[in-house]
């Protein structure tokens, strides 16, 4: 059997090799049949160009008419007039929408403003908009308002609001509650409680007490005569010309005061303090954030952590205390009482006595004319143009570090007796002392100077203490 397969194979190679166009000729014969001829298509008319747009799908009339509505408003004006009288009590109880209070007549409250509503259907809009009130409640002595909205369902309605500009008589006792709108106030005389929420709110040209409120918005006042309370929360806070106290309080915003002529309580928190021009007493609180102060004509007490403290020109008696933020005290005219800790701490032309605690960072007096007092860790001391006029008390110079140098220049004409010891330094001195050795590691000198009205104490560990003429 394998035989004949083997002899068909070999039969097969020869007539290959033999006749190579075979078959090939004869299939050059054979053609595949045409296919039918297909009837001629009409030619069609050419589409007409569309130049910035592609077609969309049709939308119903309606379905326009609830898209352009979307995004437009239908309004009403309001206009409403109320009896008066002054010394009145007004109540406002608002939402969703602006107020501003002005002064008009006495007899007479006067309401002006506008209602708007968007929907996505006009019958909603006009609907929700008729319900939509200003509610007045009269009684002896006291109007209330009160801003109604209906209590339906609201996915329909895009946006709703009332705003409106109130006049009212003089010396009103004015309350006011808004919120999601801005509340301003001018040339309005009474008292005022007013709070806002989640807007700015403004007051200028009031007089009498004052009590002002805002959350999640700036708050300004200016020109208030008549002592003030004023919060915020949330925003900046901006107050000019105040004739009377003032207390403020702030957080996560900036404080800004300018020109008050009563005594200034300003209390902060994670933000900037900047006052200038105080007439009186001033309390100053911060944290995280700098306090900044000039022109303050009183007491000032000044407490921060984590941030820088700068006071220049302060008249009266100073207190700072400070923990991780440098302190800097430019003429100060009265006694400097500093507490740091983690940051420099530089006075200048301080006219009263200086006492200073600080650690890990250097302390800077120059110019002081009182007693001076450093005790310091882990940082240098250097003091410089102090006892320059005779007192008629006795004036201590004290000055404690350790791990640090200590560098005291004296005029030449001193009169004073001193001491100063220090282990693990140096002392290099330039007045005529008596030098004592008590160890290896210590040092100490004495000395006494003119008829000694004055008392120079220093003492150092790992420190070295230089005392120079000027």
């Amino acid at each position: 059997m394998k035989t004949k397969i083997y002899l068909l194979f070999l039969i097969c190679f020869i007539l290959f090799i033999s006749f190579p166009n075979f078959g090939q000729s004869h299939m050059e014969h054979i053609k595949p049949p045409s296919p039918p001829e297909l009837p001629s298509l009409p030619e069609l008319p050419p589409l007409p160009v569309l130049h910035g747009y592609l077609p969309t799908p049709s939308v119903k009339p309606e379905q326009n008419q609830e898209r352009r509505l979307w995004g437009n408003y239908i309004s009403e004006d309001i206009n409403i007039t109320i009896p008066a009288k002054t010394g009145m009590t007004i109540k406002i109880e608002h939402s969703f929408g602006d107020i501003d209070v002005r002064t008009g007549t006495n007899d007479q409250i006067s309401i002006t403003g506008e209602k708007r509503v968007s929907s996505r259907r006009e019958q909603l809009a006009q609907e929700f908009l008729e319900e939509m009130e200003l509610r007045i409640e009269e009684r002896p002595n006291m109007v209330r308002i009160i801003t109604y909205y209906p209590e339906r369902d609201r996915d329909d309605i895009k946006n709703f609001s009332i705003s409106y500009k109130i006049e009212i008589p003089e010396n009103t006792d004015l309350e006011i509650e808004n919120s999601f709108g801005d509340t301003d106030l001018r040339s309005v005389s009474g008292s005022f409680r007013i709070s806002n929420g989640f807007g700015k709110l403004t007051a200028g040209d009031l007089t009498g007490l004052t009590n002002l409120r805002n959350k999640f918005g700036e708050l300004a006042a200016e020109k208030i005569n008549g002592d003030a309370n004023i919060t915020n929360e949330h925003g900046s806070l901006n107050i000019t010309n105040v004739i009377g106290d003032l207390n403020v309080n702030n957080r996560f915003g900036e404080i800004s005061v300018y020109n008050v002529k009563g005594t200034s309580i300003i209390n902060g928190g994670h933000g900037k303090i900047t006052v200038e021009e105080l007439g009186d007493k001033a309390t100053l609180t911060n944290s995280f954030g700098s306090i900044i102060c000039r022109d303050i004509y009183g007491e000032t007490q000044i407490n921060n952590s984590h941030g820088k403290v700068e006071a220049e020109n302060i008249q009266g008696n100073t207190e700072i205390i400070n923990q991780f933020g440098s302190v800097e005290a430019i003429t100060i005219n009265g006694d400097l009482h500093v507490e740091n800790g983690h940051a420099l701490v530089n006075a200048k032309n301080i006219s009263g006595n200086v006492e200073v605690s600080n650690s890990f960072s250097p302390v800077n007096i120059e110019n002081a004319g009182g007693s001076v007092i450093v005790e310091n860790r882990h940082g240098n001391i250097t003091v410089e143009d102090i006892l320059k006029k005779e007192s008629y008390q006795e004036r201590l110079v004290k000055l404690e570090t350790s791990f640090g140098i200590i560098k005291l220049t004296l005029p030449e004409q001193i009169s004073a007796s001193f001491g100063a010891s220090t282990t693990f330094g140096k002392i290099d001195c330039d007045f005529p002392v008596y030098h004592e050795s008590t160890s290896s590691n210590a040092l100490k000198i004495s000395g006494k100077l003119g008829d000694e009205k004055d008392r120079i104490e220093i003492e150092g560990q790992n420190t070295s203490i230089y005392i120079k003429k000027f």
